[in-house]
């Protein structure tokens, strides 16, 4: 998983708007693996996260829902824009998530 993070935080440096939106979706979807391996049920990184408890990823749990809502503006909304500094603060936020499960 930290190799495929570094790959995805190498998109958020220089590119464009259309590679950080990639970024985000790429994050989300490793945290989406990484929970159902786990074993969190649900058949959405949404719904694993309402089927867990802000003490199954302290500290960062409130972030990855807003993470997640802007993922989720990017994949539905075809004029959702996301700047670059936008775009790395969200990967930051599920690598975090990511250590600590």
């Amino acid at each position: 998983e930290r190799n495929r993070i570094s790959e995805i935080y190498k998109k958020t440096v220089g590119g464009s708007q259309s590679d950080w939106k990639i970024a985000v979706i790429e994050a989300d979807k490793i945290l989406d693996q990484l929970l159902k391996q786990k074993g969190f049920a649900g058949s959405s990184l949404g719904e694993r996260l309402k089927n867990m408890v802000p003490a199954d990823l302290p500290e960062v749990y409130e972030d990855i829902w807003e993470a997640h809502k802007i993922r989720n503006r990017i994949v539905h909304e075809p004029d959702f824009e996301i700047n670059q500094n936008e775009a790395r603060q969200i990967v930051a936020i599920y690598d975090k998530a990511i250590k600590k499960l």
